[in-house]
């Protein structure tokens, strides 16, 4: 399972709608599509609608098996992603790979004991 925040694949705007899919992340989950064989949760950040970013992939052309809004509910020391990241790995299992343009989401996944890949797409 790969764990993919929504900012790798998609290119910065004013609303959601307005997002466009960026190349180099497209190509990245095309990679990783096809080696983890669909097995991809989407991480979106908090207040995000679920329905929303599901038509957004959808419409993209994207096929995802989890999509992960963090809630807002952490615990001591962590932040409301990363907490959701925990969480979401308690429950399925723990990712091959989390995948994320926030350095420090990258670090805080990896002292939870994930392997982090930390992308930089030039914009």
């Amino acid at each position: 399972m790969i764990f993919i925040h929504f900012d790798v694949i998609a290119n910065k705007a004013n609303t959601l709608g307005a997002r466009s899919p960026s190349p180099e992340g497209r190509r990245l989950w095309n990679a990783l599509f096809t080696t983890y064989q669909g097995r991809v949760a989407v991480i979106a950040d908090e207040g995000t609608s679920n329905d929303l970013i599901r038509d957004w992939l959808r419409i993209e052309g994207f096929k995802t098996s989890i999509v992960c809004i963090p809630t807002g509910i952490t615990k001591s020391g962590m932040t409301t992603k990363g907490y959701a990241i925990w969480n979401l790995s308690a429950t399925i299992g723990k990712p091959h790979w989390y995948v994320d343009v926030d350095a420090d989401s990258c670090a805080e996944v990896i002292r939870l004991g994930i392997p982090a890949l930390l992308v930089a797409i030039p914009s």
